[in-house]
């Protein structure tokens, strides 16, 4: 390839020549500058994808998929567990959006629900206030309910679990002393009122008897009462 010298161009074209040069330079320049751009954006973009994955993993390894009684969850546990990278932490998440495709999650959507959680808390407290301490832990942008049962920390899920376990075997507990207090108290007393009753009720037939022994009626005729 040849090279055309600046001195070899006519006059005519030199202006054209120098006007390219510049543009093609600052076309350069310009394409330098957007590339760098590009790739402060591209990194920009990439820790904040890094950084949602790693929040996302913090949250999924808490109580927070077990109380949403997700009904795959064996499986959103095995998609998050299966590699501590990007990848499966992104198809865990869209397995969360799968199940739940048309709750929102917009800032009033959150903030509403929110709002009817504390509600909810606040009620509960009082009446489980004997059994278990509730609470909602800050944890960020993000309100996680927990409590404290027997001194040991669980879910909603785990709590509402034991309670269900305890309210079952109460009913059990119930149903068995009943029996029990039916089987050796009430029965026996009823046992014991009946017996008493038919003795009586043999003592005045005997004693009824023995003074019918002594009566005679005009035909010489003896009556007897039988029970």
């Amino acid at each position: 390839m040849s090279t055309v010298s600046v001195a070899a161009l006519s006059p005519g074209l030199l202006p054209l020549w120098r006007a390219l040069h510049h543009r093609l330079g600052s076309g350069r320049a310009v394409w330098l500058a957007q590339s760098g751009n590009d790739r402060q954006a591209h990194l920009v973009a990439v820790e904040a994808r890094d950084a949602a994955a790693r929040r996302f993993r913090v949250l999924a390894g808490g109580t927070l998929p077990a109380d949403t009684e997700f009904a795959d969850l064996d499986r959103f546990r095995e998609t998050l567990e299966g590699s501590d990278g990007v990848r499966a932490a992104l198809e865990a998440a869209r397995l969360l959006t799968a199940a739940w495709p048309t709750v929102s999650h917009t800032r009033e959507s959150v903030s509403r629900a929110f709002n009817r959680l504390s509600s909810s808390v606040h009620e509960c407290r009082a009446v489980l206030s004997a059994r278990a301490d509730l609470d909602l832990e800050n944890a960020g942008d993000v309100q996680i309910f927990a409590a404290v049962i027997d001194g040991i920390r669980v879910g909603a899920a785990e709590l509402k679990r034991i309670l269900h376990r305890e309210a079952e075997q109460s009913r059990n507990d119930i149903t068995e002393q009943e029996r029990t207090l039916f089987d050796k108290t009430l029965t026996g007393d009823t046992r014991r009122h009946l017996a008493a009753r038919i003795r009586n009720a043999n003592e005045l037939v005997e004693a009824m008897n023995e003074r019918l022994a002594r009566v005679r009626t005009a035909s010489d005729v003896a009556v007897q009462l039988e029970w």
